[in-house]
């Protein structure tokens, strides 16, 4: 069970065992675990973008510099339009650090008082929401998540907040200034190309078969490491269940470009499954 990771999550030993017990019991059950596919089939670009400047035009409406941000800029900015693979929408805003909660508040209040929006972190107290919160589209079922960016040492800093600790993404300060994309008018950073090259490297302008916009960004923060072994782990399994190797192997560079401290015994359990997938179940 992968929720043991995040219950010994405070107890770093308890926490490399538990990945190798889950791995263990993995190994006897992936061989006839029927293959699946992670893509969302009911995802639609067109929708999604739609969803995506309804909620921009209603926090402007309202005061707000919202602006699409991740992989929903990237598509915009790159292609002209959002990515058929993608499986939701991601928009950022930076925050007044001055009452910081009580402004993400406020921007929370706005969205939900539209009727087409429900928050789905209702259940979730404030200060777990300091930097990312969802809503759903209820018309056209589109997840949107929003990011706020906060401001310190001449740096803004987004990501997610965990039971693991933050995860943070570090960016070059920058403003909002209005472009013309796709035909429609955004706020987006006025450091664009930085922007994307400090998201997704200099290789941002090239489609990339093997990408997670979660784990792959060049600028994490070494001290999200144990949310960054979390995540990887986690996605690491997921992708041996789905028989997909480039994308376990993926996570599997990652944990150890990240120094994950796998025993010898466990590295070649690993190597030698995945080399198993790539002969017999690659996608």
């Amino acid at each position: 069970n992968l929720d043991l990771l995040y219950n010994n999550a405070g107890n770093k030993n308890k926490f490399f065992q538990c990945f190798e017990n889950v791995f263990t019991t993995l190994e006897y059950s992936l061989s006839n675990h029927k293959n699946s596919n992670d893509k969302n089939d009911n995802f639609s670009a067109d929708d999604c973008l739609e969803s995506v400047q309804e909620l921009l035009q209603i926090l402007e409406n309202n005061g707000e510099q919202a602006f699409p941000e991740g992989g929903t800029l990237l598509g915009l900015y790159r292609d002209g339009k959002l990515m058929d693979y993608d499986k939701d929408a991601d928009i950022g805003i930076i925050i007044d650090e001055k009452n910081s909660l009580q402004n993400i508040q406020k921007i929370i209040n706005i969205v939900n008082s539209n009727k087409n929006f429900s928050h789905t972190d209702s259940h979730k107290n404030l200060s777990q929401l300091q930097l990312q919160t969802s809503f759903i589209d209820t018309k056209r079922r589109v997840i949107i998540d929003i990011f706020f960016y906060h401001k310190k040492d001449g740096f803004l800093y987004s990501g997610l907040t965990t039971k693991l600790g933050k995860f943070l993404y570090k960016f070059s300060a920058f403003v909002l200034t209005k472009t013309k994309l796709n035909n429609n008018e955004y706020f987006i950073p006025n450091n664009i190309e930085l922007y994307l090259t400090e998201l997704y490297d200099k290789t941002w302008q090239e489609h990339i078969s093997v990408w997670d916009s979660l784990i792959n960004c060049p600028n994490i923060i070494p001290e999200s490491k144990m949310a960054v072994f979390y995540f990887c782990i986690n996605r690491f399994c997921e992708s041996l269940l789905q028989h997909n190797f480039l994308k376990a192997n993926n996570y599997y560079q990652n944990l150890q470009k990240w120094n994950y401290p796998f025993t010898n015994a466990m590295k070649n359990n690993i190597e030698s499954y995945l080399a198993k997938i790539k002969n017999g179940f690659t996608k």
